[in-house]
């Protein structure tokens, strides 16, 4: 109340009101801490601090297994991809038998967390292997450029004479300036969701056997927009149902089938040279668990969790409880490349265990 509260600023310094300074209202448990000031504005302690985490990556040698020759990788994403809807990480209805197969000769992680519930932000993350808040962005808000001075891992890996392409069923990413930034094909379906993918999923094969002609090693990153709502109520491969977690399914499945030449043309690729395959989502989907529905809005685990799974030469395939960030694919890459991280990175390499910040660790031992 009033009579107790000194400087007027709405807490109390008695009876449990938690008012550190009742001499100065700007210094109450609601205030802004300002890092590095030595003042306590909000009574939690202690003086707020900036923790900027940077690192060289945390590039080891590889063992044996991992051969000499570089390399190639594919990022294959799917949006808002929960793992507990993919019937490869247990769910009960049949969703992902293409990926299932797929997981079978993989490393599927269960404890991967994006950097964000957004899709701009997550992915530039990951091409950056940096924290968002760490990431060099434009003044728009709703399509935020990347700055020149990121260094993006498309970058990175065209210096070390790799062919670099991106290809998605959507035209989202193309809204960003320097989204692209390293790589030398950019293929993008028009409109935020095609209804069909089909287009895109012709251009990733064809693209994948002119690959097979040419001995350089390629990146390529290939982004599915199913299963984004709005979810459509289909029939085929799979019929869930109507209520909007079934049309989510049926979505799931869909990309799932879409992706079935893709995945087969990859183990066919794997066969004359190494090939990394990277797996995962950008963000993941509510469903009202903690009265919110879609993404961007939470910080809840339905919202950050995504699938990871990782196949190649050396990965032995299994479970992974270690807990992971799609940041840590950065550095993972540039490793497994043999290139160098060449700027400061938030991510660490799967290829050491960090008993303080557990990496991509046993992607290569059990």
């Amino acid at each position: 109340s009033r009579p107790y509260d000194a400087d007027r600023d709405g807490f109390s310094a008695v009876f449990n009101g938690g008012d550190c300074n009742d001499r100065d209202r700007r210094i109450n448990p609601r205030a802004r801490d300002i890092p590095g000031n030595g003042v306590d504005e909000n009574c939690s302690g202690r003086d707020a601090r900036v923790e900027v985490e940077r690192s060289d990556g945390g590039l080891v040698p590889l063992p044996s297994p991992f051969g000499n020759r570089p390399p190639s990788v594919v990022l294959l994403s799917l949006d808002a991809m929960r793992p507990d809807h993919m019937s490869a990480y247990g769910y009960h209805r049949p969703t992902t038998p293409n990926l299932d197969a797929f997981t079978r000769r993989a490393a599927r992680f269960t404890n991967a967390y994006c950097a964000s519930p957004r899709s701009l932000r997550s992915f530039a993350s990951l091409m950056v292997g940096r924290y968002p808040s760490m990431v060099q962005w434009g003044n728009d808000v709703q399509f935020p450029p990347l700055e020149e001075a990121n260094l993006t891992l498309a970058e990175k890996l065209h210096e070390g004479g790799y062919f670099s392409a991106a290809m998605h069923d959507t035209s989202y990413f193309g809204h960003t300036a320097g989204f692209f930034q390293g790589f030398d094909q950019v293929f993008e379906q028009y409109g935020f969701d095609a209804d069909d993918p089909a287009p895109t999923i012709q251009q990733i094969t064809a693209f994948l056997r002119t690959r097979q002609q040419d001995g350089r090693p390629f990146l390529l990153w290939t982004h599915m927009m199913e299963p984004h709502d709005p979810y459509r109520d289909r029939t085929s491969p799979r019929d869930f149902g109507s209520a909007p977690m079934d049309r989510y399914d049926e979505e799931i499945a869909s990309a799932d089938a879409s992706l079935a030449p893709v995945l087969a043309q990859l183990d066919e690729i794997s066969k004359d040279r190494p090939l990394f395959v990277f797996v995962y989502a950008d963000h993941g989907e509510a469903f009202g668990e903690h009265g919110v529905n879609h993404h961007s809005f939470d910080l809840h685990d339905e919202a950050l969790r995504v699938p990871l799974l990782v196949r190649g030469p050396g990965v032995v395939p299994g479970t992974r409880e270690a807990l992971v960030s799609l940041m840590d694919i950065h550095p993972t890459v540039l490793n497994l490349a043999r290139r160098p991280v060449g700027s400061p990175v938030s991510g660490l390499s799967g290829s050491r265990s960090q008993l303080w910040r557990p990496s991509l660790s046993a992607i290569i031992t059990r």
